[in-house]
């Protein structure tokens, strides 16, 4: 890709996070490594790719995502965090047998997703957590997605249990609220040492909390369904992913103004 940001030497960016889900770590496509929007954004930066995001994972996860880049990603004078957010029909439970005082990112499950992820992780995944989709959890259970690892991981029961959840308790417009409580926390403790960063949301509140921040005129699931991958997974192809990372590229310069005196 041709260099596309117009950087002045004070904002060079020397590493790009990047936290999401399976449309920020390109599933879908024949070489995510190449063709992905983030690895993309990061040729154009021509800066390091630190990619946290991961398949299947609710937004409580990105959340935790954003805080670890807090409290690890050192000097963010020379660092950018692109963040997505994702729908609020996904669950994050314990795993058998596991306990967690304070929840943070590295008690996610990885590595039953390791060959999605982007980038090598910066820390080592305890995997006492699960966070996946309703309807992943719902397919299982029902004879779907026979070799879905994170799943097998759990016991039957459990399964059935969250299934039960799923279809009798589980409220989206409450959980919709709970992402935008835990997302806008985050986000706030991000802006506090940094205004070097833009996350992909339809969501009007953040939109309304982080004006300066937020890329309001993209949505996945309408970039999927023009420019659906060939796989057949639900997700966009390089064309879609070329659309994303040219967006990107033009909301930055747009706005790198904001960015001086981070």
């Amino acid at each position: 890709m041709v260099r596309a940001f117009n950087q002045p030497d004070d904002l060079l960016v020397e590493t790009l996070y990047n936290v999401g889900d399976s449309f920020a770590t390109g599933v879908g496509l024949d070489d995510p490594k190449l063709e992905a929007y983030p690895v993309q954004i990061a040729d154009a930066f021509d800066s390091k790719l630190v990619s946290l995001a991961r398949p299947g994972c609710c937004n409580f996860s990105i959340s935790l995502m954003i805080d670890w880049v807090v409290k690890h990603g050192g000097n963010m004078d020379s660092s950018f965090l692109l963040a997505s957010t994702t729908n609020e029909n996904r669950l994050h439970w314990l795993l058998p047998l596991q306990e967690i005082s304070e929840p943070c990112i590295e008690d996610l499950n990885y590595s039953d997703y390791e060959h999605d992820l982007l980038t090598r992780l910066p820390f080592n995944p305890t995997n006492k957590m699960q966070s996946e989709t309703c309807s992943n959890i719902l397919l299982y259970n029902k004879g779907g997605l026979p070799g879905n690892k994170a799943l097998v991981r759990d016991d039957k029961g459990r399964l059935e249990t969250l299934e039960k959840y799923i279809t009798e308790i589980h409220d989206m417009e409450l959980k919709r609220r709970q992402d935008v409580n835990a997302l806008i926390a985050s986000l706030h403790r991000l802006n506090m040492i940094t205004s070097a960063w833009c996350i992909i949301t339809t969501w009007w509140e953040l939109h309304k909390e982080f004006p300066n921040n937020c890329i309001t005129d993209l949505d996945f699931g309408k970039v999927a369904t023009r420019y659906p991958d060939h796989m057949g997974s639900g997700h966009f192809d390089r064309t879609g992913h070329r659309i994303i990372s040219r967006r990107i590229e033009s909301w930055y310069n747009e706005n790198i103004d904001t960015f001086t005196g981070r």
